[in-house]
């Protein structure tokens, strides 16, 4: 139990430790490398790297406003991938972790790791189609990530709800598993096998937390300058001049 508990805290604290605070004020959609974003005042603005429509009019841009717009542009096509990559990883770095727990203590062959197994890729395909078009293109809907969570409330609603249900339905098949363990080895060398094994999960998800951790701080610096060029955009394009879907802010370093 004690490397159960410690899979969630690692990969709970790297995922949110970096304390990036993100919201849409609008909607966003990528999809076939083309930006369509609706502002709050129901504006529709249009990007697809070779020009800018706003409410389906075309936007002459000088030099300087078309570096702007393809900066920011660049921004979503750039960031999408990484958005995509960290939240999928996220699932495997949580199945990678609960799955070598449970195999550990009940067996590879056992039903109840196979049904884990099975729980977290149903999980992680119906993340994968949020991401990804059937034609395989990378594809982003800011509404997914509405909320404070990371992958978006309804997913990480039933996340927690599956996992919460693997747990409720192990606990019999655990105790009397551990139990079993203790009696015939003895619990001196059972405690020190769970030790031992918890150390070397522990190393394992320490190491991906820790790299993914880099990974969601750099996606938050690169939200932080879309939302900055926003600004820019704001000043230089007067038919953009209520353009702030993004509002990003990184406290890592006024912790």
């Amino acid at each position: 139990m004690r490397s159960l508990i410690l899979i969630a805290s690692i990969v709970s604290t790297n995922l949110y430790a970096h304390e990036c605070n993100i919201n849409f004020d609008g909607d966003l959609k990528l999809k076939n490398n083309e930006v369509t974003l609706k502002l709050k005042n129901n504006e529709s603005v249009f990007m697809n790297g070779t020009g800018l429509w706003v409410d389906g009019q075309e936007v002459v841009l000088d030099q300087h406003q078309a570096e702007l717009v393809n900066r920011y542009y660049k921004g979503y096509i750039t960031m999408a991938p990484q958005v995509a990559k960290l939240a999928l990883d996220a699932v495997d770095m949580a199945n990678t972790g609960v799955t070598l727990a449970f195999t550990e203590l009940l067996g590879e062959d056992d039903e109840l790791t196979q049904d884990i197994a099975h729980e977290f890729e149903f999980l992680r395909r119906k993340l994968k189609d949020n991401f990804y078009a059937d034609n395989g293109s990378i594809q982003i809907d800011s509404r997914q990530f509405n909320g404070d969570k990371f992958l978006g409330e309804e997913f990480e609603s039933e996340f927690e709800q599956r996992i919460e249900s693997i747990m409720e339905r192990s606990m019999g098949t655990l105790l009397v598993t551990l139990g079993t363990q203790m009696l015939v080895g003895g619990f001196d060398d059972f405690e020190q096998r769970m030790d031992e094994f918890g150390q070397t999960i522990e190393q394992r998800m320490e190491f991906q937390g820790e790299e993914m951790e880099q990974r969601a701080d750099k996606m938050c610096y690169d939200l932080t300058n879309l939302d900055n060029i926003e600004s820019q955009i704001n000043k230089a394009i007067p038919e953009l001049a209520k353009l702030n879907i993004i509002e990003a802010e990184n406290n890592r370093h006024s912790m």
